[in-house]
């Protein structure tokens, strides 16, 4: 009899322990599941932030071609605008030279690239 009651104590306490166990595993288990949750929420807001942060940098592209082209165009006009100021310039001074039979004068600093 005693010897049933200690075996009946034995399997009762190992029931316990294996109780206690399965309960750890359990919220083991729950706290896992819940980080594992908490990293996919994570992991969803970094895929939604990078594709605001794709769509931005392609709008940007286009903003940066745009001012670009614009950019070149401006300079194109500003370069047209130049060139026919230098042609207006020098068919005046021809045309000053021409009409009061002016001789032109260089000046020391031309004088070293006329040869």
């Amino acid at each position: 009899m005693l010897r049933r009651q200690l075996l009946q104590y034995s399997v009762v306490c190992r029931l316990q322990d294996a109780n206690r166990a399965v309960l750890e595993e359990r919220e083991r288990s729950q706290r896992n599941d819940q980080q594992l949750s908490d990293y996919e929420a994570e992991i969803g807001l970094l895929r939604r932030r990078l594709e605001t942060l794709e769509t931005d940098r392609d709008k940007d592209k286009k903003t940066i071609a745009q001012l670009q082209d614009a950019l070149n165009r401006a300079r194109v006009v500003c370069m047209s605008h130049i060139f026919k100021h230098i042609l207006s310039l020098t068919n005046s001074y021809a045309s000053v030279v021409v009409n009061y039979n002016v001789t032109p004068r260089i000046s020391r600093c031309q004088q070293g690239y006329v040869t």
